[in-house]
């Protein structure tokens, strides 16, 4: 046969088992790899073909594989060589290994076909969504005889990635899974009472298992309103719903809304709601529940969720309003108080060099300082960001001397993971009742006096109206 004929032959071959293993990869799926992986090996002459898939450790484990070797050995779950320097592997992880040991090699390819104790190989990483490397496609054979040429090693990666595609594919699903039930099981162990419900037709979208069991539900409550699924068929819609509290004028999800409710059975429940936009697209409502009549403690629990800073432990913003509030209604302007707007000077340089964790680390101790200085004596708040309040109330206000020593604090530099890190603040002051009467009013006035000691030159102190 004419050289011409057996190149148009092995091509019609090819795009035969091209077609084949995309055809047979949608109908049958994950279950048809093996076969898939056979006729590779047949087509290319490779003694051996296998799918590694890497877990949340690293560690990579064979999925699937074909071999025609009685005595083959390859790893059941193995970590890539510490033998391997840096670069091998950002090569690894780039493109194809191919080693053929006839030809000679790199020290990467070496490497791996001692590993898989391979005399020839073709090694093609499984690149994720963010770029991550997810798991290897590969073929070996030990004769060290075999040698692909340039379209055949094309054809190969060709095929390789619809492979890659497919265990892309399961990679995610099975993720997805993984996610899925993680979150079924948070949600049932929060020790909360927690169901959805579409925002306009009540219709029940998700209860967890607290719900469930609270009352009695173990049947399909799929078209069925919360309050059929709770209190029956014949059940009326609750009174105690507060749906025009969790939207707009817009009718937009506006902020949640707690409260306590009188359940029939005497219990005090603390709830809160919240409007959201559900999977589908379609305007939900998430309702948290929790028996407050016996445990003051979840209360506390509930509180401390809704007042404090995740990252830093003091009070956040939502706390300073509520204090604020309550003085204002307390005193009126029969006592005088201030607000001192802090911002960090210098603390994106500390997120980019040092990363985020350090950055924490920093508003953790800037936090600590302004809380338990002995001579602000305010209360402190993280407002976000870089941003931090101190709340003072009393007749007597040394402001100037508060804000000279917690500038002077400032500029003693921050221990972070053993580096010292120079960063400073700009503080505005806000009076009550000189600048302002009300909490939002007094917030912007002292935001504007911060921004007023940054155009000054930063590091520096400043009143709206010196």
């Amino acid at each position: 046969m004419r050289k011409e004929d057996l190149h148009q032959r092995k091509e019609a071959e090819a795009h035969k088992l091209f077609l084949d293993t995309i055809e047979d990869l949608n109908i049958y799926g994950d279950e048809i790899l093996p076969k898939v992986l056979e006729r590779i090996c047949g087509f290319f002459s490779f003694g051996c073909a296998f799918v590694y898939e890497s877990d949340h450790l690293g560690e990579l484990h064979l999925k699937e594989h074909y071999t025609t070797y009685e005595n083959l050995s390859l790893y059941k779950n193995f970590k890539l060589p510490h033998t391997l320097t840096p670069e091998e592997v950002g090569i690894l992880y780039r493109a194809t290994v191919i080693f053929f040991r006839e030809k000679g090699g790199s020290m990467l390819e070496k490497k791996l076909s001692a590993l898989f104790d391979a005399g020839a190989l073709l090694l093609t990483p499984i690149t994720g969504t963010d770029s991550d490397v997810i798991g290897f496609v590969g073929m070996i054979d030990r004769r060290g005889k075999v040698h692909l040429n340039g379209d055949e090693i094309s054809m190969s990666r060709i095929l390789f990635a619809e492979i890659s595609s497919r265990v892309k594919m399961r990679f995610y699903k099975q993720r997805l899974q993984h996610s899925e039930t993680s979150f079924r099981s948070i949600m049932d162990n929060t020790g909360i009472d927690i169901y959805v419900k579409d925002f306009y037709t009540d219709e029940l979208l998700y209860a967890n298992a607290l719900v469930k069991k609270r009352f009695g539900i173990d049947r399909d409550t799929r078209g069925m309103t919360c309050f059929q699924a709770f209190y029956g068929e014949n059940a009326e819609k609750c009174g105690h719903c507060p749906k025009d509290k969790l939207i707009d004028e817009n009718l937009n999800p506006a902020d949640s809304y707690t409260f306590d409710y009188k359940s029939p059975n005497g219990n005090w429940v603390k709830m809160v709601c919240a409007a959201f936009q559900w999977v589908d697209g379609r305007m939900a409502q998430v309702v948290s529940s929790i028996d407050v009549t016996k445990s003051k403690r979840n209360e506390e629990i509930i509180e401390h969720m809704a007042y404090i800073d995740s990252v830093t432990g003091i009070p956040n913003r939502r706390k300073l309003q509520k204090d604020v509030d309550e003085f204002l209604s307390v005193f009126g302007e029969t006592q005088k108080a201030a607000l001192m707007f802090i911002d960090l000077d210098g603390f994106k340089e500390v997120n980019d060099d040092l990363g985020h964790a350090a950055g924490d680390k920093l508003l953790v101790d800037v936090a600590f300082f302004l809380q338990y200085d002995s001579i602000a004596k305010g209360k402190a708040y993280r407002y976000g960001g870089d941003e931090f309040l101190l709340f003072f109330t009393g007749e007597d206000l040394d402001l100037n001397g508060i804000a000279d020593h917690l500038l002077k604090g400032f500029q003693r530099g921050w221990q972070i993971d053993g580096s010292i890190v120079k960063v400073g603040a700009s503080i505005g002051i806000a009076r009550y009742p000189g600048d302002a009467t009300d909490y939002q009013t007094l917030i912007d006035k002292a935001d504007m006096a911060m921004y007023k000691a940054k155009a000054l030159g930063k590091g520096r102190a400043s009143y709206i109206m010196d």
